[in-house]
């Protein structure tokens, strides 16, 4: 019997030993540091199956005891949960070599090591590597791409520091494809990615000094065709931060937003929510978590918002005819998915969640709605098996129930948020017919009933993006999920999006599968993956891997290169000119063309708002035409419909002057000269344009004041430069500056007409002859005073041959805080088109000339300013500005206030500027070059800048002189100077 008892007990343990699992642990980096100092903190993640997180323990050993003795003090461990951290700090005086082992112990006393050399030089600085770009795309077919950066050492010379280069995708640059070259502290890497393959790759550098001291610098380098059919596709792109449980809490109920960071890298916030959290009781709404988010939601960010079908309404299995099951432990009841009853209620919540006002205006069309995720009632986050169940074992299941009741229910979504992209989640599933497989026939009949013409796309989403790493910092790195289980994704990415939630946090799993699957890697590498893999765009992160600074910098790489990505061009709409205005004579014919830009000829136009005057009529073209007997400023908003369904909207201002300001006559003279006669209001200023095709036209002269009734001039070829008589064609208009007065004082000037009086600085150059100007918009407490802002741009700019004017703006120095009227808005707009009025009286400038400068808030008035002038002005300039794509931020212009810019722009922004995002100048660089703008974007890195600095650079002299030399060779390049 004893012998019975101690087989019994031996086998128990085997059993024991054979379902225990060890834990696991992640690697640290291989170091080298200096004399005297420490690694810092070291981060590295463990797990196990069977322990929780805060039951698991960690040791550490040195294996050179002199150099590094084992010793809490020198082995310092630290961290909580699954994140652990280690200080190493050598023995005074010592260098040398030595292996540290960190070993990790689980419940079963199951152990697993990792182990890291520890090298200590003599006393030595590492380098650095600075200057690099956070991105860079080709196109197809483009020469290899040489991108510079600089190093440097405070104890080496530049040129014995060795730089190395490798890239993480192969396929794409093979690490023998990059080169790098320069010499002393100047050096370039050319990367040359292999022919006819696309996508991207990180490539990272790395300098080293003769001690073996390190320091690394990134680049996400993409070779992308803006020609491919995914970047045609409208969807979501960047970085979103998901919720947490936690926060605010009202009535009872979570708000969800205690995530919310207002950092640089990202684009939106996800919030989760629940139907029964939406709809409490039957036919009761309760939309106040969507309130509360977007009232705290940071500036620039946008909402992902998906609505889970987890959580049911309770009321909802109670309804007369809704058709359930039951399963599971604990058993859960809920609808099938395919349900009549419960599809039709859904559809009715969705009607009043589409038509809650935010914001004063509907959710559905809330300008920072990014996208939107809706479960299924029955099914439980997308098209997936549930737990409790397979979806083929559910009562009454065939293909055809299964599919029709989805594809009903996404037509229920789309036809609700018709201007959002949708997406959904879809996993892959199997039922009795293996070949085609269940999932297969799905995927295409969504993808033909959402093909982006006859109803939107349905993008498909998953939850389950991971990557590792075998050893730290060790390539090639393991993503998930594979191309098999996440088919529908891989398969669809030419026909939709894709948009993937991250496994767990890199830096702090929640799980030990986590773990796992994302050992010894980072959020860049599933970013990395996901790109790659399947085209994806956008990524829900969690929040402990956002607050996580060891993967600040990866985050901002990927934000930016995200957001740089072609897309669909903006499909916008302009008068012809790339403006938003339109003169007319009362009583006189109109026909004026409206062009649209970006989108899918022919295009179909309606007025959608305002109203045009009496005896203007839209034609479905685009043609204003007709005549009415009104005067005044009529404004409208039209909207233009494309061949593919897609929509723009833009407000447009259409001014008919009285009949006897404006009627025009030509007529040829013997000699073939031609005089140009019109009746004038007296007091009026009034300039001749000519043009050769219509499009481009050309101010002659300067304005002249009409002292009687009448106004003539004659053509003969002095002003136009060629004679009449030798012309095929000459076209010629009246441009009619209005009624005002102006005075020059010293270097102020004073403009007054009926309605304002504007006053400013006026700087005249040293030089002689007709030459450009630059209007100056300051900022936000700026003058135009001796020595203020804009004098003193004026004072830096003169020089070169400008004449500088600059208004005083509605926030100039002492003004009352009203953002409505700061920045860009209608009034600043006068003011600047009256600086533009004052400069046409002077013989001594030329208009066809004309650039624009601005700063901060004044840059912000300078860009609305050229969207409205569009060809009449010749370049564009400004720092700390930008556009946003949120028509509730005040003073900022939109991405469509800002459409109708046609001049050359340079954008100029601090890296760390926190007044002005420096992603609004990244939004209208996007936008200018998908319209194929010129433009240039600089980034200043103002790390360790005052934020007054890091925000107004201009008073950082190496900063400003930089500047200045770049605008004025910009303003060379297009032609504004000589």
């Amino acid at each position: 019997m004893k012998c019975l008892l101690l087989s019994a007990a031996a086998w128990l343990v085997l059993a024991t030993s054979l379902h225990a699992v060890a834990p696991l642990i992640g690697d640290v980096a291989d170091r080298v540091i200096a004399q005297g100092t420490n690694t810092g903190t070291l981060y590295f993640a463990v797990g196990d199956t069977e322990t929780s997180f805060n039951e698991l323990t960690v040791a550490a050993a040195s294996s050179n005891a002199a150099l590094l003795p084992n010793s809490p003090t020198n082995l310092a461990l630290g961290g909580t949960n699954s994140q652990r951290t280690i200080i190493v700090t050598p023995a005074a005086r010592q260098t040398g070599t030595s292996i540290v082992t960190l070993t990790v112990t689980d419940g079963e006393s199951l152990t697993a090591s990792s182990s890291f050399t520890l090298t200590v030089t003599a006393p030595n600085t590492p380098p650095s590597i600075t200057a690099l770009a956070g991105h860079q795309i080709a196109t197809p077919g483009d020469s290899p791409a040489v991108i510079p950066f600089t190093i440097a050492d405070s104890e080496t010379a530049a040129g014995s520091l060795t730089v190395t280069a490798t890239s993480s995708n192969t396929t794409l640059v093979p690490n023998s494809a990059l080169s790098v070259g320069g010499s002393g502290a100047n050096r370039t890497i050319q990367v040359s990615p292999v022919a006819g393959q696309r996508g991207a790759a990180v490539i990272k550098l790395r300098v080293t000094d003769p001690l073996g001291a390190s320091a690394q610098g990134e680049f996400v380098f993409g070779v992308i065709d803006p020609a491919s059919a995914n970047s045609f596709i409208r969807q979501p792109r960047g970085i979103y931060l998901l919720d947490s449980t936690a926060g605010t809490q009202i009535g009872g109920v979570p708000m969800r937003d205690a995530n919310l960071r207002n950092l640089p890298f990202i684009d939106g916030y996800v919030l989760r929510t629940e139907w029964s959290t939406l709809e409490p009781a039957d036919g009761v709404f309760d939309f106040t978590i969507i309130d509360n988010i977007l009232a705290k939601l940071p500036a620039g960010q946008k909402l992902s918002f998906i609505l889970n079908t987890g959580a049911l309404p309770p009321w909802l299995n109670s309804l007369p005819g809704v058709t359930t099951h039951t399963a599971g432990t604990p058993a859960v009841t809920r609808p099938l998915p395919w349900d009549a009853v419960a599809r039709e209620r859904y559809r009715l919540m969705l009607v009043a969640l589409g038509n809650h006002v935010v914001d004063g205006v509907p959710f559905r069309d809330h300008p920072r709605l990014a996208v939107i995720n809706v479960g299924i009632p029955g099914l439980k986050g997308g098209i997936r098996e549930l737990d409790e169940i397979r979806i083929r074992n559910l009562p009454g299941y065939t293909r055809t129930v299964f599919q029709d009741g989805i594809l009903a229910h996404l037509a229920n979504i789309t036809a609700n948020f018709p201007d959002v992209p949708v997406q959904i989640g879809f996993w892959a599933y199997t039922d009795a017919t293996s070949s085609p497989a269940a999932w297969e026939i799905l995927r295409g009949l969504i993808l033909q009933q959402h093909d982006g013409v006859v109803r939107p796309r349905v993008g498909f989403w998953m939850e389950n993006l991971a990557a590792n790493r075998p050893a730290a910092e060790a390539d090639p790195w393991s993503g998930l999920p594979n191309t098999t289980y996440a088919a529908p994704l891989h398969l669809s990415q030419n026909h939709t999006f894709v948009g993937y939630q991250v496994l767990g946090s890199w830096a702090r799993p929640f799980s030990a599968s986590h773990v796992d699957n994302n050992l010894n890697g980072t959020p860049e590498d599933g970013m990395d993956y996901g790109f790659n893999t399947f085209q994806c765009r956008y990524y829900e992160h969690y929040q402990g891997d956002v607050d996580f600074a060891p993967h600040a910098a990866e985050f901002q790489r990927w934000h930016d290169f995200l957001n740089a990505l072609p897309g669909p061009p903006p499909f916008t709409l302009s008068n012809g000119e790339g403006g938003t205005t339109f003169n007319g004579i009362s009583g006189a014919s109109l026909n004026l063309v409206l062009t649209a830009t970006g989108g899918s000829e022919p295009y179909t136009w309606t007025v959608t708002g305002g109203a045009l005057p009496d005896g203007i009529e839209l034609a479905s073209n685009g043609t204003l035409a007709g005549h009415s007997t009104q005067t005044g400023i009529h404004t409208f908003t039209v909207q233009a419909t494309d061949a593919s369904g897609a929509t723009a909207a833009r407000e447009f201002t259409l001014t008919l002057a009285a009949s006897s300001a404006s009627t025009v006559t030509a007529t040829r003279n013997p000699d073939y000269t031609v005089t140009l006669e019109w009746p004038a209001t007296i007091g009026g200023w009034f300039q001749v344009e000519f043009s050769e095709n219509l499009s481009d036209w050309t101010l002659l002269g300067s304005s002249t004041k009409a002292t009687t009734t009448t106004m003539s001039w004659t053509d003969d070829g002095t002003l136009t430069g060629t004679h009449p008589s030798v012309t095929s064609k000459r076209f010629y208009r009246i441009r009619d500056w209005g009624v005002f007065e102006v005075s020059f004082t010293a270097t102020r000037f004073t403009y007054v007409d009926s309605e304002r009086t504007v006053t400013g600085l006026f700087r005249m150059p040293a030089l002689a002859g007709r030459l450009p100007a630059l209007v100056i918009n300051h900022g936000t407490g700026g003058t135009t005073q001796p020595n203020g802002f804009t004098d003193r741009r004026a004072q830096e700019m003169s020089p070169w041959g400008l004449f500088c004017i600059g208004p005083d703006l509605t926030h100039t120095q002492g003004a009352v805080v009203d953002l409505e009227t700061f920045g860009y808005s209608p009034e600043n707009l006068a003011r600047n088109l009256a600086c533009i009025a004052v400069l046409s009286t002077r013989s001594d400038v030329d208009l066809n000339r004309l650039a624009m400068w601005g700063h901060s808030r004044g840059s912000f008035n300078s860009i609305g300013v050229a969207s409205v002038l569009g060809k009449r002005l010749r370049a564009l300039g400004f720092s700390a500005g930008g556009v946003t794509e949120d028509p509730l931020e005040a003073s900022i212009p939109t991405v469509a206030e800002a459409a109708g810019i046609t001049a050359p722009t340079i954008l100029f922004h601090g890296s760390t500027d926190n007044v002005v995002a420096s992603s609004t100048s990244l939004l209208l660089q996007t936008q200018l070059s998908a319209r194929g703008i010129p433009n240039n974007r600089m980034i200043y890195d103002t790390t360790g800048f005052s934020a007054g600095d890091a925000h107004s650079i201009q008073n950082v002299p190496a900063i400003n002189s930089d500047m200045l030399s770049l605008w004025h060779a910009w303003l060379i390049s297009h032609e504004v100077l000589p």
